[in-house]
């Protein structure tokens, strides 16, 4: 499936909107996750921190050609990366707010 983009304001929404009724439920989180980390931050050797840096368009052009079992991945790298990072700031004492696993939209989109 290829997606036609206009520069025209709202087209990105229907975009993603139909790449949201295309795909399953692991490609939708996955574009979350392509805009920013829930945790915060973007570590260097997430897989998913060079995609952030694209334009939207290229972001979604590039999420539309992934397999979903590939999708399944890299959002099951962010779960245990985001785990990683909750239990090393839960040790040293600075996690000062609610558990970001705890308060994710992402992750309570496929849950």
């Amino acid at each position: 499936m290829s997606f036609v983009f206009s520069s025209a304001p709202g087209h990105e929404r229907n975009a993603l909107h139909a790449l949201s009724a295309w795909h399953g439920k692991y490609r939708l989180a996955v574009l979350a996750l392509c805009t920013e980390c829930t945790f915060g931050g973007s570590p260097a050797a997430c897989p998913l921190c060079e995609m952030r840096k694209l334009p939207i368009r290229d972001r979604v052009a590039r999420l539309a050609g992934l397999g979903e079992r590939r999708c399944e991945q890299l959002y099951f790298n962010h779960l245990g990366c985001m785990q990683r990072r909750v239990a090393a700031e839960t040790r040293a004492g600075t996690l000062s707010q609610p558990s970001a696993v705890e308060t994710s939209p992402v992750l309570a989109m496929v849950g």
